[in-house]
């Protein structure tokens, strides 16, 4: 739980776990999710706006939006990779799928409330791969804010972060 000026973020973590259709003793699915609830002292239907849009991207997180993503799917993917690797003989083959969402608080103040998904995904394979997804949101209406509520020439600000962004890939080593 964070908080400041009158605006609290706690934050609850849900983790299923699934284990193999055979006997159920090895562990073939981590599938977990953090779910922030924001509380504005004075300012409860801007919190209702907020959590609202929080919730609906839960949603989305846990009934997926594809294959390999979302509960459900990350099961019946977790199922066949154990049937294939039990059918295969495979030894030491890799069980256990994940998929993750954490959510950090990156900015919190009197105007604006910044929280950051970081969704991580191992479906088998050399390594898992991460996403991240912040979300900016008016403190005083619970208004999501875009782009363009962030600038008064849009256009502008557009250019200037693709090339910052173009920038910083062509000049990282990795």
């Amino acid at each position: 739980t964070e908080s400041a000026h009158g605006l609290i973020v706690s934050i609850k973590r849900t983790t299923k776990q699934a284990h193999d259709p055979q006997d159920g003793s090895k562990l073939i699915l981590t599938f977990s999710y953090d779910t922030p609830t924001v509380y504005i002292e004075g300012g409860e239907a801007a919190a209702a706006a907020i959590n609202e849009q929080t919730a609906l991207m839960e949603d989305t997180f846990y009934s997926g939006n594809g294959y390999g993503t979302g509960y459900n799917d990350m099961l019946t993917m977790a199922e066949d990779n154990y049937n294939y690797i039990v059918s295969s003989g495979i030894e030491g083959g890799m069980m256990e799928l994940v998929s993750s969402r954490t959510v950090s608080v990156e900015r919190m103040d009197n105007r604006v409330l910044t929280l950051l998904y970081n969704d991580y995904s191992f479906t088998g394979g050399a390594h898992g791969f991460y996403g991240d997804t912040g979300c900016s949101f008016d403190v005083e209406t619970g208004k999501l804010l875009s782009l363009e509520d962030l600038s008064g020439d849009y256009d502008a600000l557009a250019a200037f972060l693709t090339d910052y962004m173009v920038n910083t890939v062509e000049n990282d080593p990795e």
